[in-house]
Formats: structure tokens, C-alpha cells, sequence
């Protein structure tokens, strides 16, 4: 908690608030180096939660350490409490899909699957 002086119309108010991070919604990934990634595959397409080293390994942004800031950039509505942002990360090699490999070197976010929102990984599936 933090105490607070505040001027409002003239007269001033002792206060006090309780300071916290905001939430984010990326995967907050431990240093293990044998910590296995979560993904899941979906009509050849591979889904995995939106992860700071996700984002670093794709875009080469090794400047990704403001997980608030990355989010942002997938947009809105944000996935709910507990949930993931699912994006789209590879493609596996198919007739079926030929040609849509590029499209996932932009991490494009997987919004509804047959019409419903997807809340994480696991509901995407």
C-alpha cells in the first residue's frame, strides 16, 4: 500500500492504494532449458499461447521484454482470465495447405474456431 496526498476542488484528501502489475495475457515462460512448449496442431496448422520467446524467436525482436506492450499488438477483446492468446505459429507440410506456410511468420492470432471464441489453447482444440 502506498499513501497518497490528493488535491481535489481545492482540498486535499490522504489517501491510500495498493500498487500492483497490470495483467497481462502472454505466457510467462520459466529459464528451464528443458521446459517442453505447449502447442497443439489444428487442421495442419500449429497453435501455440502468445510467449515472449515465442515472439523473439520469430520476429528477431530481442528488444520483447515488455509483455504488456507485446499483447497489445494482437488486439483486443483480450482472452479472459486464465486464458491464453492463441496464435498461429507454423504449418505443417500438406497438399491440403500448401501455401499458407508464410502467413504464420506473422503470429497471427486465432480469434474463433467454428464461430466460437477462442478463451485459450486448450479451447481451441
Amino acid at each position: 500500500r502506498v499513501a497518497l496526498s490528493v488535491l481535489r476542488d481545492g482540498v486535499r484528501l490522504e489517501l491510500a492504494a495498493t500498487l500492483a502489475p497490470p495483467p497481462t495475457r502472454i505466457v510467462q515462460v520459466t529459464s528451464a532449458w528443458d521446459e517442453v512448449p505447449r502447442y497443439a496442431i489444428l487442421g495442419g496448422l500449429v497453435l501455440m499461447p502468445l510467449s515472449l520467446p515465442l515472439i523473439e524467436a520469430m520476429n528477431d525482436a530481442e528488444d520483447a521484454d515488455d509483455a504488456a506492450v507485446e499483447a497489445s499488438r494482437y488486439g483486443a477483446p483480450p482472452p479472459p482470465a486464465g486464458g491464453d492468446i492463441v496464435v498461429w505459429s507454423g504449418t505443417l507440410t500438406s497438399d491440403a495447405n500448401y501455401g499458407y506456410a508464410s502467413l504464420a511468420s506473422r503470429l497471427p492470432r486465432l480469434m474463433t474456431v467454428n464461430g466460437d471464441a477462442v478463451a485459450s489453447l486448450a479451447h481451441a482444440t
